[in-house]
C-alpha cells in the first residue's frame, strides 16, 4: 500500500510539474485520503506525527494548484470568448484565405508562460539601495562606456536610434573582485529602466524542456517591460563553448539564449540590454562572444584608485599614515585587487585590538591604524591575481575586447 501511495504522490507531482494543475489537485486529494485512513491505524506516536507532516505538505501542495487553477479559468473564459467571436471581414485576398480560430481548432494557449513569467518577475532587482558611479573608485573607461551604452540611451531613447541604437550584449571581463558585479548595480540603480539579476540557478530545472521555456519567458518579461537590462553574473556557467561531450539540456539552453539574444525573433528597435560578468572569457562559446558586441576589460585598480579606495574604507577608523608610507603601502599591494584592499584593510584595522586587554576595549581606547597594521596584515592577506592571469587577461583583451 506504501507504494501505491508513493507512486501516487510521485504522479501528482508530475501532473503539477506539466501545470495541469486540475489532475494535480485530484491526485492529491487522493492521496490525502489514503494517508488519513493510515493515520487512523497507526498506535505509534512517532508514525501518527510523521503521517501527520506529510498530510500537511500535501495540502499546501493542493490548495497551491487550487489557487493557479483560477486564473487558468479566467484565460479560458477569454479564448472561449475569442473563439465565439464574429469572424472580421477580410481586408484583402491573402487576409481571406487565412483559418480562423474554432471551437473544434482552438489557437494553442501557452499556458505553461504564466507561472514560469511569475518565476522570471521575481528576479527583478530593487534598486531602493542605491549604488553611485562615485561609490566604485577608479575604472573610469568601463564606467563611461557603460554610461554611453545603456545610461544614457535609457534617458534619451530618441537620439539613440538607427546605428545610434545601444550594444544589446555588453561582457564585463578581468580577474575576480575588481569590480564588475559593483558596475551592474551601479547600472541598475541609475539606469531608468527594469533590471533583472539572473543566475544559473534561476533558468536550470530537473524537468524536460522546461530551462528554454525559463529563457524565453525572461526575454517575453524583459520586452515586456523594456527598456529592460538583464544581468548574469558567471555568464560562463550558462553559455560555455558547445562541444559533442556537452548534456543535451545545456546545449539546448545555450541555443534557446542565442535565439533570443539574436535571432529571426529579434526586433531591432528593442530596448534589451543582456550584461554579462565572468572571470573566464576564454570558455565563452564563439558564438555567445559574437552576441556581446563589447567586450569591457575591468583591470586591477591603479595607484589613484587603490589610495582611494583605501582612504574610503579608512574614513571611519583612527589611522596615522603619512604620505610616503602611502606610497610605500603602494608598493606592497602589487596586483591587489579591490575585494583583495577591502580584506586587507579589515585585516589592518583588526591588528591593534589584538594587543588590547578587556579593561581597555570596555573603555574604548583603540590605538591607531599605522603602517606596521598593514605589514602585519600583509602576513595575512595575499593577492588573489597571479601575473600569469593577468597577462592572460591583457592578451585577450588585446585581441576580443573593446578597450
Amino acid at each position: 500500500m506504501e507504494q501505491d501511495l508513493n507512486a501516487l504522490v510521485d504522479q501528482a507531482y508530475a501532473y503539477k510539474s506539466r501545470f495541469e494543475y486540475e489532475l494535480a489537485l485530484n491526485t492529491f486529494k487522493q492521496a490525502i485520503e489514503i494517508l488519513l485512513s493510515y493515520t487512523k491505524q497507526y498506535t505509534d506516536e512517532n508514525e501518527r506525527a510523521k503521517a501527520i507532516r506529510a498530510i500537511d505538505t500535501l495540502l499546501k501542495q493542493a490548495e497551491f494548484c487550487q489557487a493557479q487553477l483560477n486564473p487558468m479559468i479566467r484565460e479560458e473564459a477569454k479564448r472561449l470568448a475569442y473563439i465565439q467571436a464574429p469572424e472580421p471581414k477580410p481586408q484583402s485576398s491573402r487576409q481571406s484565405t487565412q483559418v480562423q480560430p474554432s471551437a473544434s481548432h482552438p489557437q494553442p494557449q501557452h499556458q505553461s508562460d504564466g507561472p514560469l513569467e511569475a518565476m522570471i518577475e521575481n528576479e527583478i532587482l530593487d534598486s531602493s539601495n542605491p549604488v553611485s558611479w562615485d561609490d566604485i573608485a577608479g575604472l573610469e573607461n568601463p564606467k563611461r562606456m557603460l554610461q554611453e551604452a545603456i545610461i544614457q540611451p535609457s534617458l534619451f531613447p530618441h537620439i539613440y536610434t538607427g546605428l545610434r541604437a545601444p550594444p544589446k550584449g555588453i561582457l564585463l571581463f578581468g580577474p575576480p573582485g575588481t569590480g564588475k558585479t559593483m558596475l551592474a548595480k551601479a547600472v541598475a540603480s541609475q539606469a531608468k529602466c527594469c533590471f533583472f539579476s539572473i543566475s544559473s540557478s534561476v533558468l536550470t530545472s530537473k524537468f524536460y524542456g522546461e530551462a528554454e521555456k525559463l529563457v524565453r519567458a525572461l526575454f517575453t518579461v524583459a520586452r515586456r517591460r523594456q527598456p529592460s537590462v538583464i544581468f548574469i553574473d558567471e555568464v560562463d556557467s550558462i553559455l560555455s563553448s558547445r562541444s559533442e561531450s556537452q548534456h543535451e539540456a545545456s546545449r539546448r539552453l545555450q541555443t534557446e539564449f542565442l535565439v533570443q539574444m539574436d535571432g529571426v525573433r529579434g526586433d531591432s528597435e528593442e530596448r534589451i540590454v543582456l550584461i554579462g560578468a565572468t572571470n573566464r572569457p576564454q570558455e565563452l562559446d564563439e558564438a555567445v562572444r559574437r552576441r556581446f558586441t563589447k567586450r569591457i576589460y575591468i583591470d586591477l585598480p591603479d595607484v589613484p584608485a587603490k589610495m582611494s579606495l583605501i582612504s574610503s574604507l579608512m574614513k571611519n577608523v583612527n589611522s596615522n599614515i603619512t604620505d610616503d608610507q602611502t606610497r610605500e603601502l603602494m608598493r606592497m599591494t602589487e596586483y591587489f585587487s579591490g575585494s583583495d584592499l577591502a580584506a586587507l584593510c579589515k585585516e589592518a584595522a583588526m591588528v591593534p585590538l589584538r594587543t588590547l586587554t578587556k579593561e581597555m576595549l570596555a573603555q574604548g581606547i583603540v590605538p591607531p591604524v599605522t603602517i606596521e597594521s598593514f605589514r602585519a596584515a600583509l602576513r595575512v592577506i595575499r593577492p588573489s591575481v597571479s601575473r600569469d592571469s593577468l597577462t592572460f587577461y591583457q592578451r585577450w583583451n588585446q585581441e576580443f575586447g573593446s578597450n
